[in-house]
């Protein structure tokens, strides 16, 4: 750790090149497609279940980029000592945006691989809302055993984290 608190972190090398890489070993057991119940919906326009599998392998594929970064190390080891001394029951994310339409799925995208990876550490459920969540959103979410509120419940919670000094 540097004097003025912060940690150089750098890209592993070939870090683009993730076939042989030992964190994959345990890929193909979410790389399945998902169920057909996720795929086809009779409310609104449809998106084909190839464009819901194809989304649902690249958030797979970031989550592989993301835990082969060296970052990770270190944020995972992070997260396990939090989890350990304070026995975290949840993870709630607000916003994550929709991964099918206009503006930022890209990077709600690599929000979700991020927040996929965060789950698998902490092994514990993960709930989310967002208004602009979609149906597609919702059955691909619900697919990666992800749990939707499905109503807004903005207001009930206030959290104030000045500094965060004891998070």
């Amino acid at each position: 750790m540097e004097e003025d608190g912060f940690v150089l972190v750098k890209r592993k090398k070939n870090t683009r090149s993730h076939c042989n890489h030992p964190k994959n070993q345990g890929l193909s057991q979410h790389n399945e497609i998902l169920p057909k119940s996720y795929l086809s919906s009779s409310e609104g326009p449809d998106i084909s279940a190839d464009e819901i599998n194809s989304i649902h392998k690249r958030v797979l594929a970031s989550k592989v980029e993301i835990t082969s970064d060296q970052i990770w190390d270190f944020l995972s080891n992070l997260l396990k000592t939090v989890h350990s001394s304070e026995n975290i029951q949840e993870v709630v994310c607000y916003g994550l945006g929709s991964l099918f339409d206009g503006h930022g799925t890209y990077a709600s995208r690599q929000q979700l691989a991020l927040l996929l990876a965060i789950r698998d550490i902490l092994a514990v459920p993960v709930t989310l809302f967002d208004p602009v969540f979609s149906k597609h959103d919702i059955r691909l979410l619900n697919g990666l055993q992800l749990s939707i509120l499905t109503e807004n419940d903005s207001g009930k919670h206030l959290f104030y984290l000045a500094k965060c000094h004891e998070l």
